[in-house]
């Protein structure tokens, strides 16, 4: 039960920023804080507020941080704190399956892009996450 009202606030968190990131191409900041200090209360609620654990959970969202500096912010710095958020929700495992799913979805949808001509156009990578998030929840 633990498990699943995690994976229902990281659906509800997701679902709610895939429709700003498809509308405006930006997410906002508000949601994401709330959010955060909610999953370190549920983290803490749950007996494991290590710091080691918290660290392991956000391990995929630093990771897609650091892919935002390293690409000049091609991948928006609002989808690895979104990432560090879900990784709280979820767990390092979940999160990270779920981040390379989306970011394999992503790249089919920029060939897809790119074959069309629409070249340089501004993918929303919520959407994606939100996908990949309910595959993994429709097989577990």
């Amino acid at each position: 039960m633990y498990e699943k009202i995690g994976s229902c606030a990281a659906l509800l968190l997701v679902g709610y920023l895939s429709a700003w990131d498809i509308r405006t191409r930006k997410l906002p900041a508000l949601p994401l804080l709330l959010f955060g200090a909610l999953a370190v209360l549920y983290v803490a609620a749950g007996g494991r507020a290590a710091p080691l654990y918290f660290a392991g959970c956000m391990l995929p969202g630093m990771a897609l941080l650091l892919l935002s500096v390293l690409t000049g912010e091609r991948i928006g710095y609002g989808d690895g704190a979104v990432l560090l958020v879900i990784g709280l929700w979820v767990g390092s495992i979940f999160c990270t399956i779920a981040a390379c799913i989306s970011i394999f979805l992503t790249g089919l949808y920029a060939v897809c892009l790119l074959l069309t001509g629409r070249r340089g156009e501004c993918i929303p990578f919520m959407p994606f996450l939100l996908a990949a998030m309910e595959v993994i929840l429709l097989y577990e």
